[in-house]
């Protein structure tokens, strides 16, 4: 790998990209938070529609475990979205992240690059 000394221009053109990059990277953040949410709107809503045909809780018979298993199974796909929701916006978070760290190292740079050129007397 060869090193190539950084231009003001060049150190203003990679902050531009990570402008660019920071705004794809929280449209991002915001559509995986909406599907977050509506996977948790399905999840409620079909826990509601099966709790109405689970098994009434019953001395003798079947106890408030057996019956919120029944639930939990019968919307088993709900939960696995969810789940995936969750995880899609928590990659999104740290994507998220890694660029404004990006951003901040490249504006560190831009202050040094700054100033080698103007100890240098060519700024």
């Amino acid at each position: 790998m060869t090193y190539e000394p950084l231009t003001p221009v060049a150190v203003e053109q990679k902050l531009r990209a990570l402008v660019t990059e920071m705004t794809k990277a929280q449209q991002m953040l915001a559509k995986a938070r909406d599907v977050e949410v509506d996977a948790e709107i399905a999840l409620a809503k079909a826990r509601d529609a099966v709790a109405k045909e689970a098994p009434k809780v019953t001395r003798g018979e079947f106890t408030v475990g057996e019956r919120e298993e029944f639930i939990d199974t019968a919307v088993r796909d709900e939960w696995e979205a969810l789940k995936r929701a969750e995880g899609e916006r928590k990659n999104s978070e740290d994507y998220l992240r890694v660029v404004r760290e990006q951003a901040s190292v490249v504006q560190t740079l831009a202050r040094s690059v700054q100033q080698a050129y103007q100890l240098a007397g060519v700024a």
